[in-house]
């Protein structure tokens, strides 16, 4: 994790509302989300009889399918402005919808 970007984390406003919005997978992002209070959208691990099956469970929240996911999970009616951050062509489509996206702001 880039320092810069952990010193931004912890640095949020506590009042604010923020979400970690990625393709990895839920079983290693939810700790880091939980750690700095964010909610977390992520792709999810498919578990079969209490094991990971090696698959995913949804699909993978990449390029278009992380807008989706994000009008899907969050009322977005409760907020006045959305920021994204990104550093991947997968985050280009969010970038593009968030009413500010910042390609590499933390390189």
């Amino acid at each position: 994790m880039r320092e810069n970007a952990l010193d931004f984390f912890k640095n949020i406003d506590k009042n604010a509302t923020a979400y970690l919005v990625t393709a990895s997978l839920d079983i290693w992002v939810k700790p880091f989300a939980e750690h700095f209070n964010f909610g977390y959208i992520s792709t999810e691990a498919k578990f079969v009889n209490g094991k990971f099956a090696g698959d995913f469970a949804t699909r993978n929240c990449n390029g278009p399918e992380k807008v989706t996911r994000i009008k899907r999970t969050i009322d977005l009616t409760r907020f006045d402005k959305t920021i994204a951050f990104g550093d991947t062509s997968g985050d280009k489509p969010m970038l593009e919808w968030a009413d500010e996206g910042y390609f590499k702001f933390f390189h």
